[in-house]
């Protein structure tokens, strides 16, 4: 029995060894057989040619996305054998390397966002990094180019090849008229606009703001008309100020296959570089701080599918932001409501719990009066059913106007202030500078619980 102790370890050791020994070797093969695509374009008689060779693809049945105008499909393995797929479907057995090829219009000498090929796999999009090569054949009328880095240009006596680095997203693609256009890149976006007329500082800083944080983006100015999908944006002037909320609105467009105008105007009017001029853009503009609005911004743009457009706006500002909005669902069921958020954490008064929740209105916080009133003992009362409330603290008597800016102050004198008491989704609350000062709470804030303390 000794022996057995004394040999015991080893066996456990050697089994932990042999356990050890496949996982290894399964995350060895893994990374070694990392997928991986290389696509191939050229151009013959304006048409564009494609080849896309996929690396270490998983065997199964592949969901299709081809563009839409994609024609003369065909795919091959890499010994000739050629492999089953039509217009929806791709069944791939395995083996060696899989190319497809087809061929799509090349108009204007750019083709958008949706030129390659995707692949879904499960209901799931199947993110493939890949490279690509593109040869020119006339290398004097275009130049070539994306919105990603260029990884070398290799020119040759009878063709001229462009290699972009590894993708995980499609991306635009274009030949700029190298004798009539000029290309200026906005991280990993470009404008494209005629030589003779540079862009202005003014217009620069319009299209930076627009692209701001985005990937793939194309805007081509100096048309002879105008148009905005996700992913590229044609302009018959330079009229760009209005750009930002553009995208995000056609963005929007195609993730929930079409949105009201009443959101559309919003956003729109959020993100444009004059004042808004709906009511709810100018609450929405005010309420949210510049870093919250490029926050959403990123969080609009990061999602391709939505169901439900109201809750989808009212979801996105809440996870940006400290607390909880219904405004959109609300406007969708035509109330008139403010733009404000519940906040999360508990209020406590001299120890005691209050029910309700503090608000975030205007990027300012409110405090439910009512609530602390009747936590506290100040005498008070409402007048008027509730648009009047008079409270006697230890030095002085008011009567507070809900959603006015003046108050008395001892029935001699008038105070004013900007929305002392606010009427906010059926609740009155009193702003956290005006309880300190007239009231004199002092408003500690943690975490989880906010507590008020008398001065």
């Amino acid at each position: 029995m000794k022996l057995f102790f004394r040999m015991a370890p080893i066996f456990l050791i050697g089994g932990i060894l042999v356990l050890l020994y496949p996982w290894s070797g399964a995350e060895k093969k893994a990374e070694e057989t990392e997928r991986s695509g290389e696509v191939g374009v050229h151009v013959e008689r304006d048409t564009l040619h494609i080849s896309y060779t996929f690396h270490n693809l998983e065997p199964g049945i592949y969901k299709a996305e081809l563009p839409e105008k994609a024609g003369e499909l065909s795919c091959s393995y890499e010994d000739g054998r050629s492999c089953w797929m039509d217009q929806q479907q791709l069944n791939y057995e395995g083996g060696d390397p899989v190319t497809v090829h087809y061929q799509q219009p090349f108009e204007e000498g750019f083709v958008d966002e949706s030129w390659l090929l995707k692949l879904h796999k499960d209901g799931e999009y199947q993110e493939i990094p890949f490279t690509l090569t593109v040869k020119d054949f006339s290398k004097e009328a275009f130049r070539w180019t994306a919105p990603v880095k260029l990884e070398s240009s290799i020119a040759m006596e009878h063709v001229h090849y462009y290699r972009f680095e590894a993708a995980e997203v499609p991306f635009p693609l274009f030949a700029a008229d190298q004798t009539q256009q000029d290309v200026w890149k906005v991280e990993h976006n470009v404008v494209i606009y005629e030589k003779d007329e540079p862009l202005t500082y003014e217009q620069k800083a319009d299209l930076h703001r627009a692209l701001e944080g985005q990937n793939g983006r194309v805007v081509e100015l100096d048309l002879n008309h105008s148009s905005t999908t996700a992913s590229l944006v044609k302009r018959k002037d330079r009229e760009v100020e209005n750009l930002e909320g553009e995208i995000l609105t056609a963005h929007l467009q195609s993730s929930a296959g079409g949105i009201s105008d009443f959101h559309e105007q919003v956003i729109q009017d959020v993100y444009r570089s004059d004042p808004p001029v709906t009511e709810a853009g100018k609450q929405i503009k005010s309420g949210l701080s510049t870093q919250e609005l490029r926050s959403w911004k990123e969080v609009l743009l990061s999602e391709n599918q939505v169901e439900n457009v109201p809750v989808f706006l009212d979801d996105t500002l809440s996870e940006i932001t400290q607390g909880t909005t219904h405004f959109f669902q609300r406007k969708a069921a035509n109330e008139d409501v403010s733009f404000f958020f519940t906040l999360d954490q508990d209020l406590q008064l001299q120890g005691a719990r209050l029910e309700e929740r503090a608000v975030r209105y205007k990027q300012v916080w409110y405090y439910p009066l009512a609530s602390i009133l009747k936590a506290s003992d100040f005498p008070w009362s409402t007048l008027e059913d509730g648009k009047v409330f008079r409270i006697q603290t230890d030095d002085n008597h008011f009567r507070f106007f809900v959603d006015q800016d003046s108050f008395i102050v001892n029935e001699e004198s008038f105070g004013t202030g900007e929305e002392v008491v606010k009427s906010l989704g059926g609740g009155v609350y009193m702003k956290e500078e005006e309880l300190e000062n007239l009231l004199n709470f002092r408003v500690v804030k943690d975490e989880d619980v906010i507590a008020f303390q008398k001065k």
